[in-house]
């Protein structure tokens, strides 16, 4: 991208928030049949167990690849950080 639109955002997280980064793998793991929306993201880190963030990572994989382990068509990068208290 020649000129990308960047803004500095800043934000608090409290006791068991947590912060969750990936990349367009996670999205488009198994397109074209199926594409995830950001509310699909929300939805699966909603029913997330409660604990260490590798949790959030385990449970948007598993969204991503589905309980068949299907290869992804692309590179999967994720980072979940936890606040605690």
């Amino acid at each position: 991208m020649p000129d990308p639109v960047l803004e500095d955002v800043r934000s608090e997280l409290n006791s068991g928030d947590a912060i969750v980064l990936y990349t367009d793998g996670i999205t488009e793991a198994r397109a074209p049949q199926r594409v995830l929306e950001e509310q699909d993201l929300r939805a699966s880190l909603a029913s997330a167990p409660a604990g260490a963030a590798q949790g959030l990572v385990e449970q948007l994989a598993t969204l991503a690849m589905g309980k068949e382990g299907t290869p992804p068509r692309d590179d999967i990068a994720l980072l979940a950080l936890r606040a605690r208290g």
